[in-house]
């Protein structure tokens, strides 16, 4: 299953909590949280799937290289095996040197060749196939760390509408009314009582 991407959006809206609505927000939790939680499962598949594809793709590229090298090994043998066996039709002399012999492999056709497609093998991380593995890898760990982090938001926003939950039981806002109510009321009769006692 393919990830869900990142809603910023919806994650600013989901980690809110509403001291106002305490009732709704307990009952809206534990989906937020399972929302995320398998969010984030899904981010996980996809990055392990992402991690697999880079694997195999790696070593079918080393593969490849090892193919060309023992090639290209299998080559420079057979070529110096032609240059000992007739160096006079490599336009050599009867008995050449090994640094002659090697020279001579170096700028033979076939050496070279062989000698480019190894190269172009070795070179298999700058090819689009596999830029394009590590890409899906890269973004799948940075959307598995959001996820992650969503998740864990959520078990904070449980706990801060714990905490919430048990300042409502206390009576902390009633108290916080109540002070509120009895300090406006207090102003009242302090200034009726000014009135009725004007002091000149």
């Amino acid at each position: 299953m393919m990830a869900e991407p990142f809603n910023e959006s919806e994650f600013g809206t989901d980690k809110n909590l509403d001291r106002n609505n305490l009732e709704l927000e307990a009952e809206r939790i534990a989906n937020l949280y399972s929302k995320y939680a398998f969010r984030a499962a899904n981010a996980r598949a996809e990055k392990d799937n992402a991690e697999d594809a880079l694997t195999k793709l790696t070593v079918k590229f080393k593969i490849e290289v090892e193919r060309a090298s023992a090639e290209l090994e299998k080559i420079h043998a057979t070529i110096g095996l032609e240059i000992r066996k007739d160096p006079k039709s490599f336009g050599l002399s009867e008995k050449p040197t090994e640094a002659t012999v090697e020279s001579q492999i170096q700028t033979d056709a076939r050496y070279i060749a062989q000698r480019n497609k190894t190269y172009d093998a070795k070179g298999y991380i700058l090819t689009a196939e596999y830029q394009e593995a590590l890409k899906r890898l890269r973004d799948a760990t940075e959307h598995l760390e959001w996820m992650d982090e969503a998740k864990e938001s959520m078990l904070i926003k449980r706990s801060g509408l714990k905490h919430l939950s048990d300042l409502w039981l206390g009576g902390y806002w009633t108290t916080e009314i109540r002070m509120g109510t009895d300090a406006t009321e207090m102003a009242r009769k302090s200034q009726r009582e000014g009135l009725k006692n004007p002091t000149t």
